[in-house]
């Protein structure tokens, strides 16, 4: 019909297809939206990237948490409840209702005893320390096709969202690997004197903004065990892959100092 349509009347068939797409995801064969999409995009008179939350959200059902924001308001919860040790607000009940561990230390304390007493806690897990994601597999995946297809540069922020901060963080540190750079570099700093480009840059970002998600998630910790595993290979590794590495870690470090987060700049300088 779409097809006729366009032959017939002449009309832009985009909307057509779109709606097909979305309609195919609704009842779940999706590689067969895969391809609607695909013919619609090839119909679509400009970038498709703002057209890609749609389809994610779609597929996602809800908007997941945004665990750096709540993580906020519990601060701004504990600087402001003069009864912050009453259990009613402790970390483990605000942020236990929205089925996220936190970073708090009563709450770790809590955590890692439940893991102590129950092995299962942690090996079952499919996700690192974060959000539970409402996606199962099959649609996390999904989502990541159409991401590289067509949004690259949104994907870091997703991933994050759904707790998958090792495969975040890999998409800069790929095993025994660099990330290709993107057609068009961003600049290294808005503040640059010298409008230079970013050799760090990346489809999915630069170093600054996956360290932004990083502290923003709790998951320094996550990147910094990718890192000094790279480091602990440097001999084996390819002199390339070592440059880029130590200029990762330069710029992290870079970062740590101009936001003032010195625990972290001293474990990563370690």
């Amino acid at each position: 019909m779409v097809h006729h349509l366009k032959l017939e009347a002449l009309i832009y068939s985009f909307p057509a297809w779109n709606e097909w797409g979305h309609a195919l995801i609704l009842v779940e064969p999706y590689a067969l939206a895969r391809v609607k999409f695909k013919q619609a995009f090839q119909l679509y008179k400009g970038d498709p990237t703002p057209v890609i939350p749609e389809i994610i959200n779609e597929l996602e059902g809800s908007p997941s948490v945004d665990v750096s924001a709540v993580r906020s308001m519990y601060e701004h919860l504990a600087k402001s409840a003069p009864t912050i040790l009453d259990d009613s607000l402790s970390a483990d009940s605000y942020l236990n209702v929205l089925y996220m561990p936190s970073t708090f230390p009563r709450s770790e304390r809590s955590r890692q005893s439940q893991e102590v007493s129950n092995p299962q806690y942690s090996s079952n897990s499919e996700f690192d320390d974060g959000p539970r994601s409402n996606l199962d597999n099959m649609r996390y995946i999904e989502c990541i096709n159409y991401f590289k297809e067509y949004a690259r540069q949104l994907m870091l922020s997703f991933m994050f969202r759904h707790g998958h901060y090792t495969d975040a963080c890999m998409l800069f540190f790929p095993p025994d690997g660099i990330p290709p750079q993107p057609l068009s570099l961003p600049l290294a700093s808005p503040s640059s004197s010298t409008q230079r480009m970013d050799p760090l840059a990346t489809d999915y970002g630069t170093i600054d903004e996956l360290c932004d998600l990083c502290v923003g998630y709790g998951a320094m910790g996550t990147l910094e065990d990718i890192i000094s595993a790279r480091v602990s290979m440097t001999a084996s590794q390819d002199s390339t892959v070592s440059q880029y590495t130590t200029s990762a870690l330069a710029r992290i470090c870079l970062y740590c100092e101009t936001h003032r987060l010195f625990n972290f700049l001293y474990r990563f300088r370690v």
